[in-house]
């Protein structure tokens, strides 16, 4: 069963999920950008995966990012950012004590999460990137597109069903579980209501997110060019993503393989832009073999 519980993180307070058990960890981060896109995101959305890999010997927390689900907001404007999600998640892994982890972030998370190799590459034994378009070279065109003319209300049942919908290849997933009653949930309290206003009434997206995602961007791929990505990669797609293809995963798979010896792409057939919950067993298979094979080699050397 997953149960939420509760971190003071850096001051913020924090909800997450904790299952399993071992000195292997995999940390879960979710993306969402704020909710701009219509669905209130948390660490719910692997809730498909997170039980197979706790059966499987292995550690598992998912936490709820800075500003979303049930954690608290960022008390500096300026936090709505990238660098502010990547302290918030540093500030997660030191404040539960993880030591180094193995680091699995969807979209933004993915960013996070190289953000954070980058900054603290001993926190992380290995960074998985999960449907990364908010790290690819090619920007979101498509998602801009495939998400016009959302429904309204804009955060309720239907909305947030609606833009999923057009985020998945296999739709099954959306009804399954409890992260779309927990997304729904979230819209109607007052915290969430209270944050969205004050990002939309100082133009917080902007003026701080916005900027920070093309800022990091840039860093990225100066890195990958110079010294590569510090910790051994994962790149993890759906075949049929509609929100970034595959081909941009291949672009960016090139990109970090050229320093970074240890670099995988795998895609997930039938699956889009949720692969960890449209195809979770493929999924499982993928990142708990990526994980228990750098684990051996990490046995072995210090024998």
């Amino acid at each position: 069963m997953m149960h939420e519980k509760w971190v003071e993180a850096a001051g913020t307070r924090t909800r997450y999920f904790d299952i399993g058990s071992g000195d292997t960890v995999i940390v879960f981060l979710h993306g969402g950008l704020f909710s701009d896109e219509g669905v209130c995101h948390n660490a719910l959305v692997f809730e498909q995966s997170l039980p197979g890999f706790a059966a499987a010997g292995l550690r598992v927390v998912a936490f709820d990012a800075l500003g979303h689900g049930r954690s608290a907001a960022p008390t500096s404007d300026a936090d709505c950012s990238v660098p502010g999600l990547v302290a918030h998640a540093e500030a997660v892994i030191g404040a539960l004590r993880l030591g180094s982890v193995h680091l699995a972030g969807h979209d933004e998370g993915g960013l996070v999460g190289l953000r954070l190799a980058f900054k603290s590459p001993q926190l992380l034994r290995s960074c998985v990137i999960i449907a990364g378009r908010a790290v690819v070279p090619a920007g979101d065109p498509l998602s801009n597109l495939t998400l016009a003319a959302p429904l309204q209300p804009r955060y309720g049942r239907a909305a947030q069903a609606w833009v999923l919908e057009r985020q998945s290849h296999s739709q099954h997933h959306i009804h399954a579980g409890n992260f779309l009653e927990e997304a729904v949930a979230i819209a109607a309290d007052d915290a969430f209501r209270g944050l969205r206003a004050r990002i939309e009434a100082g133009d917080l997206l902007r003026r701080y997110m916005r900027p920070s995602l093309g800022r990091a961007r840039l860093d990225n791929w100066k890195r990958f060019r110079e010294d590569g990505v510090p910790v051994p990669t994962l790149l993890v797609w759906g075949g049929n993503d509609p929100i970034c293809p595959v081909q941009n995963a291949r672009s960016l798979f090139g990109l970090m393989a050229a320093k970074q010896r240890i670099t995988q792409l795998h895609l997930i057939g039938r699956a889009g832009y949720l692969p960890f919950r449209e195809q979770a067993p493929a999924f499982n298979e993928i990142l708990g073999g990526f994980v228990r094979a750098l684990e051996q080699t990490r046995s072995a050397k210090a024998a």
